[in-house]
């Protein structure tokens, strides 16, 4: 199964509705009247979607109106999924199954483990956790300004903390260890 993001329009500075909606009772009035005219006049070489919109029935919560707590009809989703299509506008994920993206965690676990392992005896973790947040923060927002693409920052950091936690543990307990006073003497 294809999981796809939709590329929402967002609503119009003015105010105005983001696409033109007609009542159907506007275009069975009587031809020869002005406003079914000038509705008919703005449908013409338009893709037209035909949906109702009632108020307990095909409504949805979406990432446009979930902050207000209000659902969008659903013939509204489809135009802005029919939009996104006309104008060529898209959003991808990196999906967690995706082989790319495990080869990127794989990678970003690696790397945090040997920065944990070379730095295990300094001072420096807090710092380098730091910037290493900033450049996965900086990467993902690139990624998604740039290609469109959503990828899984969580996870990236999360890869990113474990390896560097590993490695900076795992470095002190095997690695060589600075010259220590015996306690018992010889």
């Amino acid at each position: 199964m294809r999981h796809r993001r939709i590329a929402w329009l967002r609503e119009p500075a003015d105010g105005s509705d983001t696409f033109l909606t007609i009542p159907a009772e506007t275009l069975l009035l009587a031809a020869d009247e002005p406003l079914p005219q000038a509705a008919r006049a703005a449908l013409k070489d338009k893709v037209v979607i035909l949906g109702g919109v009632l108020p307990d029935v095909d409504q949805h919560l979406t990432p446009l109106t979930s902050r207000s707590g209000e659902t969008m009809p659903g013939a509204l989703i489809h135009a802005h999924m029919l939009a996104e299509l006309i104008d060529g506008r898209s959003v991808s994920q990196l999906e967690v199954d995706s082989p790319a993206l495990r080869l990127g965690l794989a990678f970003l676990a690696g790397f945090g483990f040997l920065i944990g392992w070379r730095y295990r005896l300094k001072r420096k973790g807090i710092l380098l956790s730091s910037l290493a947040t900033i450049v996965i923060l900086a990467l993902d927002t690139l990624a998604f300004w740039q290609l469109r693409i959503i990828m899984p920052i969580v996870l990236a950091l999360l890869a990113w903390f474990i390896g560097e936690f590993t490695g900076h543990w795992l470095g002190k307990w095997l690695g060589p260890r600075p010259a220590r006073k015996m306690w018992v003497a010889q």
